[in-house]
């Protein structure tokens, strides 16, 4: 059980996604894919968004961090 953060890397720095925290709780009892959507922050155009950096985090304990390039 635990829980994960969503941030986008911009041009301009690193920013918190608006994702609900619903999508980002989670409890795994066997292997599982899981999708979410979120709307980008009203002062982030989709245009300065280079990535995007999930972290997972365990009791406090961050046990996996991943970037990833986003779609455009």
């Amino acid at each position: 059980r635990g829980y994960a953060t969503l941030k986008l890397l911009t041009t301009s720095g690193e920013v918190p996604a608006i994702v609900p925290a619903e999508d980002l709780d989670f409890q795994i009892t066997r292997m599982k894919r899981v999708t979410t959507t979120f709307p980008l922050p009203e002062d982030v155009g989709r245009d300065s968004v280079e990535s995007g950096r999930i972290s997972v985090f365990v009791d406090e304990t961050e046990v996996l961090a991943e970037e990833a390039a986003l779609e455009k």
